[in-house]
């Protein structure tokens, strides 16, 4: 059971990681609006379309069935919501990443990821009274934004500091002390969630150790990097699929626990199996759904 304790600490960076991929190739960029309306149309779509699918299949209407409607206003995509509203944000926060000399600005990033970090950490209640609500919010995305626009600006700084060793060898012990962490509080009847929060100072550190190793690490053939680019615009739908109201909330509670009861082995296999697979098909799906998209709109300006 540890194992698989230690594999969700080790992906409890994905948000983080997401959040300062947006800064790092979203700084210097202006905002399509076009753009960030169509994530809220594809948010609506794909929660419609899967509540259909589940009330077709014979599911029970309940709660999920309103949230499925409406989505983005009952805080379903908590990161879509967040995202949405950061968009709005980033027109001034761009104007100050571009006027601001970079190695200030890199020392300013440092120290809104360690203030709103440590702050949001010691009041995990919510009552630190800036807003970072744990990671959850607008202001934690905006900042690991800016974070990630530092990251850009100074890169070849960075570079030059950090080493693909030392930055391998704490991606892969710190879920192992944050596994540590939680064992311990729950031994003593303390909240353990609290050490892979967003915000949680050895999780940020885990997520700028891993993002900074996957900009070192080329494990990627070159034949292979158009494939991905035209597969990575689809990306975030595998998100809007896989926390969609019906298919998380109902669909998928207890449906893989038998995998806990396998052997190791045979459970770990089956694990990344079952996970791999099903992020492949979601994000065929979003792809095909973008394609046919893109088809109408074809035929619409016909």
């Amino acid at each position: 059971m540890l194992v698989y304790v230690f594999l969700n600490n080790a992906a409890s960076v994905a948000v983080n990681i997401f959040a300062l991929i947006s800064g790092y190739l979203g700084a210097g960029r202006r905002t399509s609006r076009k753009k960030v309306l169509g994530l809220w149309g594809t948010a609506v779509f794909w929660s419609v379309s899967l509540a259909l699918t589940g009330l077709l299949g014979g599911s029970e209407p309940g709660p999920w069935l309103y949230r499925s409607i409406f989505p983005v206003l009952t805080s379903r995509y908590w990161y879509l919501s967040s995202y949405l509203v950061m968009q709005l944000l980033l027109s001034f926060v761009q104007e100050g990443v571009e006027r601001m000399e970079r190695r200030r600005m890199g020392r300013l990033a440092a120290a809104l990821v360690a203030a709103c970090s440590i702050l949001g950490f010691i009041r995990y209640d919510n009552r630190a009274g800036i807003g970072i609500n744990n990671g959850y919010s607008v202001m934690w995305l905006t900042v690991l934004w800016v974070a990630g626009a530092a990251i850009k600006r100074n890169k070849d700084l960075i570079a030059r500091y950090s080493r693909p060793v030392v930055l391998g060898a704490l991606v892969l012990v710190i879920p192992v002390v944050l596994t540590a962490f939680e064992l311990r509080d729950i031994a003593v009847g303390v909240e353990p969630h609290r050490w892979v929060a967003y915000v949680s100072p050895l999780l940020v550190l885990d997520s700028l150790c891993c993002f900074l190793l996957c900009q070192k690490t080329r494990c990627v053939p070159a034949n292979a990097e158009k494939g991905l680019v035209l597969l990575s615009g689809s990306a975030f739908g595998v998100y809007l699929i896989d926390t969609s109201s019906w298919f998380y909330d109902v669909w998928l509670v207890g449906r893989f626990a038998w995998i806990g009861e396998l052997p190791l082995a045979l459970g770990l296999l089956m694990l990344l199996g079952i996970t791999f697979l099903m992020y492949m098909t979601f994000l065929l799906l979003e792809t095909v759904r973008r394609k046919l998209v893109a088809a109408l709109k074809g035929l619409a300006q016909a």
